[in-house]
């Protein structure tokens, strides 16, 4: 079994190959395996929790209980990547783990940091859950990430999931707030009303694309022209 994890790099990772084997022989063992790297090795790879949601694992609830622990990691590619599987897996104890993780941290009642802004965006747009988006939103206009409304209409996403994310970003059309830098070639800043309407129009058949200078006017000229169309649009 220890052949399976090596150290690469000064962290621990797995071996594929004795996984593989692991997984179709010994399918109850890969949790062993996974729960010892999580407790010694925390900065491991996140190869295990594929091999792991993969197996034919008998108990979903230690499943379940590890991708939790491996959301702790302070490895954000381990703890992303049991977002995901858990997301996947067990949708009834993800989302209240991620609206835990989006709230701000208490001193009553310490806890892991608070998720960033563009990873809980990428969630969020998986999401059919309305507590999740409602939880996306304080954390965005806290930290002043918008450049996570980016990440809420990338390819991907389809029917009430994409209509969750429209309105979300419909709550931003009439927001000035500077964001961090983004189109840095034309302007500094952009606001987070000016990247909401650029990330809705395509949604509203229009192009914004045809701008050459990106001017405050022609900004404008773009907002105007998302507001009018979201009043004419029923989603």
């Amino acid at each position: 079994m220890q052949s399976a994890l090596y150290l690469k790099d000064g962290k621990m990772t797995s071996n594929p190959h004795i996984l593989h084997l692991i997984k179709w022989k010994y399918p109850e063992r890969l949790a062993e395996l996974y729960e010892t790297m999580l407790t010694k090795y925390p900065l491991g790879d996140k190869s295990l929790i594929g091999k792991l949601l993969a197996a034919r694992y008998p108990d979903d609830k230690r499943a379940a209980d590890l991708l939790i622990q491996a959301t702790k990691s302070p490895n954000p590619e381990q703890s992303n990547a049991a977002f995901w599987a858990l997301m996947q897996t067990h949708d009834s104890r993800f989302a209240p783990l991620l609206i835990e993780r989006m709230a701000p941290a208490s001193s009553a009642a310490p806890r892991e940091p608070r998720l960033d802004c563009e990873v809980a965006a990428n969630l969020a747009r998986y999401a059919d859950d309305r507590r999740i988006w409602n939880a996306l939103e304080p954390l965005l206009r806290e930290g002043r990430r918008y450049d996570a409304i980016s990440r809420l209409l990338w390819v991907g996403i389809e029917g009430r999931k994409r209509l969750h994310a429209v309105q979300f970003i419909r709550r931003f059309l009439n927001d000035a707030w500077d964001a961090t830098p983004y189109f840095p070639d034309t302007r500094t800043h952009i606001s987070i009303g000016d990247m909401a309407a650029f990330y809705m129009a395509e949604d509203l058949g229009i192009d914004a694309y045809n701008f050459a200078a990106w001017t405050e006017k022609e900004w404008k000229l773009l907002r105007e022209k998302v507001r009018e169309a979201v009043k004419r649009r029923c989603w």
